[in-house]
């Protein structure tokens, strides 16, 4: 589920551990964002430090490690929102056999688009290489 979906199905949500992941591709070429499988606790943006920010959402997500809530933030949305676009949201789940299933497919998805880049770089080299102009 996204962001916006989890906030639907809980009246609160401050507090509460989840799983998060996102591993996108841009356009361009490089990556989006890259989330492991991550357990994060939703926390309200004013317990950020003074020097973060986090754009069109209240909450931010607190990474936990051996039962502890760390520094470490992540962001509901990435970073391609502008004005009224807020962005892609990270994939919210609530175990971490959801999350890696999800992770999993994401790669799968990147490995698919790369393989379709080479498919489209072997056919203009081979139509290159028929230009060739042969000396009889």
């Amino acid at each position: 589920m996204n962001f916006n979906q989890f906030l639907l199905e809980n009246e609160t949500v401050i507090g509460k551990q989840i799983w998060i992941t996102d591993y996108r591709r841009g356009k361009s070429g490089g990556y989006v964002r890259h989330v492991p499988p991550t357990l994060v606790e939703v926390t309200c943006n004013s317990e950020l430090p003074k020097n973060k920010r986090v754009y069109y959402s209240n909450y931010h997500f607190r990474k936990v490690k051996n039962g502890k809530v760390m520094k470490e933030i992540h962001a509901p949305y990435d970073n391609t929102g502008y004005r009224s676009y807020t962005g892609v949201s990270v994939n919210i789940f609530y175990t971490y056999e959801e999350a890696v299933q999800k992770y999993n497919e994401q790669i799968e998805e990147i490995i698919y688009s790369y393989n379709n880049e080479i498919k489209k770089i072997r056919n203009e080299m081979e139509e290159v290489n028929n230009r060739k102009i042969k000396i009889t």
